[in-house]
């Protein structure tokens, strides 16, 4: 009785506490956009060139395609395996749900269900790969956190710190030491994990390594597609970039924002030195479209089609 009374407590809770982040960012927002012109961000975007949206859209899919494997991994993981094709939609559409609606373990575990469900595969089954899935992003975050450490000189000033070159490459590794930990469980032999009743299964060590190698190669790829779309953007200031992006995708799965909004860009522009900021957003505005929007139209449209195909298979079925 009490669990059920403080549900809908934490909900509005959760609802007033996501409203006033987005009301801080958008306000954080709107005094960088007082900074710029409609005039000057629209000159921006009139300088990328259509190649270049092109090539973002090439990076996206591609990031895309990489997130499929969270989901082949999870199902190997708890040996249920099914045909890639099965795993690349449950995946696309559930991390297109979560990117654009936000609340990404709800909204992508009931994704998930609605097209597993109809392989056979039970409520914790799908739990279970939820899980997987989310433990595969978040060691790509803390794997790229320590690489960017130890790699990009002077990477902690974005974030307004000030350390030497060996102390921000010591935490850099020691940090890069977390994964070496759970790749070196993994080579024990370590099957599963959890308390009491609940048990999850871990993947090999080779698929393990597969989880580091995926998530990092994810994020990469999404920083590219922002990248590419700041022709004022040189070679050198990728790195700059790509802790941008990381560290605002990363706020935005811990505020649940939907979308991201305004959370995503106010990120972005405020850690990405040395580019005008009206090129920033133009680049922000195209970045929406190319790695959500259009995938989201796209995501929605094979749930429908997938929710028609289902219910086709179960009308003969019932008459029966």
């Amino acid at each position: 009785m009490a669990s059920s009374s403080s549900s809908p407590i934490r909900t509005v809770l959760s609802l007033v506490i996501m409203a006033a982040i987005m009301a801080a960012a958008f306000n954080g927002l709107s005094k960088v956009l007082s900074e710029v012109s409609y005039d000057q961000v629209t000159a921006s975007m009139s300088r990328i060139g259509w190649w270049r949206i092109a090539l973002a859209a090439l990076f996206g899919a591609a990031s895309y395609l990489v997130l499929t494997g969270y989901d082949v991994i999870a199902l190997r993981t708890i040996d249920r395996p099914l045909p890639w094709r099965q795993a690349a939609k449950a995946s696309f559409v559930s991390y297109n749900l979560s990117h654009n609606l936000g609340f990404a373990v709800l909204t992508g575990a009931v994704a998930r269900f609605r097209i597993y469900s109809s392989a056979g595969l039970g409520v914790g089954d799908i739990a279970k790969i939820t899980l997987l899935t989310g433990v595969s992003f978040w060691i790509g975050v803390v794997l790229m956190l320590g690489l960017c450490l130890v790699l990009i000189p002077d990477v902690s000033s974005l974030a307004g710190y000030s350390m030497s070159r060996g102390s921000q490459a010591a935490i850099g590794m020691a940090i890069v030491g977390i994964n070496v930990m759970y790749l070196a469980i993994l080579a024990r032999g370590m099957k599963e994990i959890g308390f009491r009743r609940w048990r999850v299964p871990l993947p090999t060590a080779r698929l393990g390594l597969a989880q580091c190698g995926l998530s990092v190669l994810d994020l990469v790829f999404a920083a590219s597609v922002l990248a590419v779309l700041m022709p004022s953007l040189g070679l050198a200031g990728y790195p700059q970039v790509l802790v941008a992006y990381v560290a605002a995708f990363v706020t935005v799965m811990i505020t649940h924002t939907p979308g991201g909004a305004g959370v995503l860009e106010l990120v972005v522009v405020t850690l990405v030195p040395g580019i005008p900021k009206a090129e920033v957003i133009a680049a922000l505005i195209l970045f929406r479209i190319v790695y959500h929007i259009g995938p989201f139209l796209l995501a929605v449209t094979l749930l429908v089609l997938h929710e028609m195909a289902t219910r086709r298979e179960r009308i003969p079925a019932m008459a029966t």
